[in-house]
């Protein structure tokens, strides 16, 4: 039987197949089959009574195309007739190999079984085209199998790949976008990621800990100021501009409070700049504990605060309340003096405040009106404070047009030397000192009173005072080769060039770069150089000393010199305030003040000059008190380099101390 051929029967004229009688016929190796068919086929009954047997021909007669119903009955009896263990025992099945068909003439699979008892084998041949079509169906699902579960196998394992990989590494990019847009920099990657991956997480997250702690030092060093902690210039521009754009919009008003240390930059270059550090640290202690909840204090630079108030809606009059009570609380915490590294120093503040409200322009203006103000306090005095008014401004800007006129000055040799006789009461010998001339090319002469206090607020008096000490040395030399004869020359030290580190060693050099004999030279000093620190004064003037070069007090009187130092100063000259010669006339009280300065410099072997006499009557007291040397109006006023030798040979000896001019200023 062969499922694979074309349906028919032996009566199908049409069907190209053979039944087995015919097969028998054409050739011999099918006659004892066909044989054997018949004689069986005489023993099986045909009707229908056997319904099994009935129904298996049948259905082989159906199911087969080269067999009969007659031979199908043959075959069903065959296959019903034995039993089981009949069957187990004597059926045989044969598997032949492919090969080709002698009646398809095409290869063909061929399987033989023979069925027990009867000796039939049941040949079944299957051609490989149809054998192909099985095997293409079968890969085919095969295949589809294959593909699906290939699908399932990728969506599953992108699903643990997304899990894995994928998602964390979105995460980390995320994350990475973040950071180069700066729109979060503290955001960190869960670590809950296992392997490569968690390492990289936990790598990722330290970094960000050590950007997040540097962006915190960035913003620090770029708001505030690294020393005091207090905010900067830049982060105090910021929060001026916020309020005042608060009070533009409330329609409210405020203060700044722009105050300056009292001549710190002389405490800082003399004693050192880690002491000058220490008193700004301490100093902003005592600051925060003067103001309010709210108000801002900030460092803008050097020894310059502003602090930021806001202030209730006050009518006007009572809109300084609030920073009065602040200045006053200020400087009120400054009586006390600083204890740096086991020394005391006293220092002061000049305060300026400039108020604002709805109708102030820019954070710009403010700032410079309170720092008018500021500069108005310390030429009040300083130690004190005030509220900015309109013409202080025309004050500030003038004194930043002096300023810079005056550095001009000094670079291109705008100043002068001026030289004021100093004459001793035999008129034997006098000496000299030097003032600074300046004539400003649009202004005419600008008094040194003007100038002097801007160049050392400005820091200006170091370049100056350089340029006085080394012109008057080269004059000293010009008027030796022409054979002037003089005891010396005064040079006026500011507080803040003598306190500098090197200078004593830069006028030792200058002095002798220019050839000039040290004991000519002799320096002033002030009495305020003394406090500020007394031992390294004495210190720094015992080495002048002992190069030959002579140290004047001036100005004596007017400070508040301790008298336990004064005797440890190796001094060669005490200079009286003119202050106490111009009513010397008038009140008993300053001629028992320069008889007793007279009387002590005596007593501590230091000469005594009057400075600043200019009547006759003035000179008479003098003397009859002792004094030896003058200096004044009365006797000459301050002269050009070129008329002093003129005048100097003018003088002639005189024991009765004749006056030789008397010029007028």
């Amino acid at each position: 039987m062969a499922r694979p051929y074309a349906s028919g029967n032996s009566q199908n004229t049409t069907t190209p197949f053979l039944t087995i009688t015919q097969l028998a016929q054409k050739h011999e190796l099918f006659r004892p089959f066909s044989s054997h068919i018949n004689e069986q086929h005489q023993h099986i009954p045909t009707t229908s009574s056997n319904e099994a047997l009935y129904s298996l021909a049948t259905k082989i007669a159906e199911d087969s195309y080269q067999i009969t119903l007659n031979e199908a009955f043959a075959i069903a009896n065959s296959i019903l007739k034995p039993t089981k263990k009949t069957i187990k025992k004597h059926s045989k099945k044969h598997v032949f190999p492919l090969v080709t068909d002698y009646f398809l003439q095409e290869p063909a699979f061929v399987s033989v079984a023979t069925m027990p008892s009867t000796g039939w084998n049941i040949v079944t041949v299957i051609p490989l085209s149809e054998a192909t079509k099985v095997s293409e169906r079968l890969i085919s699902a095969l295949s589809l199998s294959i593909a699906v579960i290939m699908l399932i196998a990728i969506i599953l394992a992108g699903l643990l790949l997304k899990r894995i990989y994928a998602d964390p590494l979105k995460e980390l990019m995320e994350n990475l976008k973040q950071y180069i847009n700066k729109e979060n920099v503290d955001s960190f990657i869960d670590m809950k990621h296992q392997g490569e991956f968690g390492e990289l997480a936990h790598w990722f997250n330290q970094r960000t800990n050590e950007l997040l702690a540097t962006q915190e030092q960035v913003n620090s060093l770029a708001f505030y100021d690294p020393l005091t902690g207090l905010p900067n210039r830049k982060m105090l521009k910021i929060h001026i501009d916020k309020k005042l754009a608060s009070a533009q919009k409330n329609k409210t008003c405020g203060a700044i409070i722009f105050l300056d240390l009292d001549h710190f930059k002389v405490l800082n270059d003399s004693l050192g700049h880690d002491i000058g550090d220490q008193l700004l640290i301490e100093f902003r202690k005592r600051l925060d504990l003067c103001l309010r909840k709210g108000d801002l204090a900030g460092r803008l630079g050097g020894d310059e605060f502003v602090i930021v108030l806001s202030l209730p809606a006050f009518k006007n009059h009572n809109r300084t309340k609030i920073p009065s009570a602040i200045a006053k609380q200020i400087l009120s915490s400054l009586t006390e003096p600083f204890l740096l590294k086991g020394n005391m120093y006293h220092i002061t503040a000049s305060i300026g405040i400039a108020l604002f409200d709805e109708h102030s322009s820019s954070t710009e203006d403010i700032l410079k009106y309170a720092d008018s103000a500021m500069y108005h306090s310390k030429s009040n005095g300083r130690n004190t404070y005030c509220f900015f008014e309109n013409g202080m401004q025309i004050k500030a800007d003038q004194r930043l047009r002096i300023e810079k006129d005056l550095r001009h000055a000094i670079d291109n040799d705008g100043l002068s030397l001026a030289f004021q006789p100093q004459l001793p009461t035999d008129n034997k010998c006098p000496s000299l000192e030097v003032l600074v001339r300046w004539i400003h090319p649009k202004e005419g002469f600008i008094s040194p009173l003007d100038f002097i206090s801007i160049a050392e607020e400005s820091m200006l008096i170091l370049t100056l005072g350089d340029w006085v000490i080394k012109n008057t040395c080269k004059q000293m030399k010009e008027w030796e080769k022409q054979g002037i004869i003089f005891d010396h020359v005064s040079i006026n030290i500011s507080p803040i060039q003598f306190q500098q580190v090197s200078f004593v060693h830069h006028l030792a050099n200058t002095i002798k770069d220019s050839d000039v004999r040290p004991e000519q030279v002799m320096i002033e000093l002030t009495e305020g150089v003394i406090i500020d620190n007394p031992d390294r004064v004495v210190e720094k003037i015992n080495r002048l000393k002992e190069m030959g070069i002579r140290v004047s007090i001036d100005d004596f009187g007017t400070g508040y010199s301790s008298l336990s130092y004064l005797k440890k100063l190796p001094l060669d000259e005490l200079k009286i305030d003119r202050s106490f010669i111009q009513e010397i006339t008038n009140d008993h009280s300053d001629v028992v003040i320069t008889e007793t300065i007279i009387a002590m410099a005596k007593n501590f072997g230091y000469t005594v000059i009057a400075e600043g006499v200019e009547t006759v009557e003035q000179k008479e007291i003098l003397i009859s008190k002792g004094c030896q040397f003058f200096q004044g109006f009365l006797f000459s006023k301050p002269l050009p380099p070129n008329e002093i030798p003129k005048y100097l040979k003018s003088l002639t000896p005189s024991s009765d101390f004749d006056i030789h001019l008397d010029h007028e200023f």
